[in-house]
């Protein structure tokens, strides 16, 4: 769609910002590689519909930003450094109702009452999470392109929180030194004032409808189509 080129040809210098959105909106996209473009375009029409609020893009968010995302939302995704957090608590506690997917049917106790094959689902159910929550922790240990940095809690933890699904063996890590960092202070640059008027804007508009090329539909006469479907 030339949608980079086209903006940057209309807002010059100041096409950072623009095209930092485009990026943003691209970044959203990824997130439904698996559930398909109709579920983006039904979800981007309701947050449209219902006025949802949404960060616009840096231009200075991928060299000198912090972005706070899940594991679930990291997925396929990855940046230069990567610090998993918020890893102490235990993960929520699903409900009594666990699903038999081979019989099709939902097993729950019921005034104290546990249905015969009750506890062997759920001891199924329970290794399933855990696998799965394994899973996770390969995403989030595998997002880092150059620098991951596990951080190590002073405080004795639960067995079953997120930093202990998985044993990844802190003590026998580097410490990351702090004092290595350059101490410098990054200062945001000045952005240009858009000059941009509203002449400026439809002289252009004009130029992009006159330069587009729109494709021609050329229908089949009906000998042509009688002649395909007789093989001739």
């Amino acid at each position: 769609m030339s949608v980079r080129a086209q903006l940057r040809q209309r807002f010059g210098a100041g096409a950072k910002r623009a095209l930092a959105n485009v990026d943003l909106y691209l970044e959203m996209a990824s997130a439904y590689d698996v559930r398909g473009l109709r579920a983006f375009a039904r979800d981007m029409r309701a947050n449209w519909e219902d006025a949802f609020r949404q960060v616009e893009g840096r231009p200075d968010a991928v060299q000198e930003s912090v972005a706070l995302i899940t594991i679930h939302a990291a997925k396929g995704l990855e940046w230069p450094i990567v610090i998993p957090i918020n890893a102490t608590g235990d993960p929520l506690r699903e409900t009594k109702i666990i699903y038999n997917r081979a019989e099709g049917l939902f097993s729950t106790p019921l005034l104290d009452v546990v249905p015969p094959s009750y506890t062997a689902l759920k001891d199924r159910n329970d290794k399933e999470q855990s696998r799965e929550r394994v899973r996770l922790w390969y995403v989030a240990t595998t997002r880092a392109r150059d620098l991951l940095i596990l951080p190590r809690h002073s405080t004795p933890l639960s067995d079953k929180s997120w930093a202990r699904t998985v044993d990844l063996d802190l003590p026998a890590l580097r410490s990351f030194d702090v004092e290595q960092l350059p101490n410098t202070r990054f200062t945001m640059p000045e952005e240009p004032d858009n000059q941009q008027t509203k002449a400026i804007f439809s002289d252009e508009a004009k130029r992009i409808a006159a330069t587009a090329q729109k494709p021609t539909w050329i229908q089949p006469s009906r000998h042509e189509i009688r002649a395909c479907q007789k093989g001739d």
